[in-house]
């Protein structure tokens, strides 16, 4: 299997990418061209390897943008992802009792871009998806000097988990290693 990028020439847009058994190229280009118009000629095709390491990134979610050299896509530019935050969740308890006193305090730390240390500067209000047994809602976790916390009595029995989806906004990225989450007993 491979990735692929296909590129417009002319103006070096991205038109199209993803993962799919190899190819004959022209034939392929030349359906790239129908469905976006204009001369196959127009168009480059990018491909490497699925297990190539920017293959894995786009396949783990990160995001990119094409890299062109004259006419040609010669790779892909993971700036703007490199330089998001990462975000991680920990919950203080893996299982919990329903309907009862007891609680899970899930708390968050926003980390430098290299992951190296908390960001203490980082006091903003954040959006994050969680994931219930019933349905999916955004909690708000309100974060000074980098770190946030918040306390949930489930109603419900289940698996309850912060949704690992990996962009937040515009600046952070869910470190998956560090997703919290817990079960619910009743």
């Amino acid at each position: 299997m491979v990735f692929w990028i296909a590129g417009r020439i002319s103006d070096k847009v991205t038109v199209e990418y993803g993962f799919r058994d190899e190819f004959s190229l022209n034939p392929f280009r030349s359906a790239i061209a129908n469905n976006y118009g204009g001369a196959y000629t127009d168009y480059y095709i990018y491909s490497v390897d699925e297990s190539d390491a920017d293959a894995l990134r786009v396949k783990d979610g990160d995001e990119f943008s094409a890299a062109w050299t004259d006419d040609a896509i010669t790779g892909l530019d993971f700036s703007e992802q490199d330089a998001r935050k990462w975000i991680r969740f920990y919950a203080s308890k893996s299982n919990i009792i329903v309907g009862g006193s007891d609680e899970v305090i899930v708390s968050s730390k926003v980390y430098e871009s290299d992951k190296s240390e908390i960001d203490t500067t980082f006091s903003e209000n954040v959006d994050v998806m969680i994931n219930t047994p019933l349905r999916s809602y955004k909690m708000r976790f309100t974060f000074s000097q980098g770190q946030a916390s918040r306390i949930i009595v489930p109603d419900v029995a289940g698996e309850w988990f912060i949704s690992p989806s990996h962009n937040i906004g515009d600046d952070l990225c869910v470190d998956k290693s560090y997703v919290a989450s817990f079960n619910s007993i009743a």
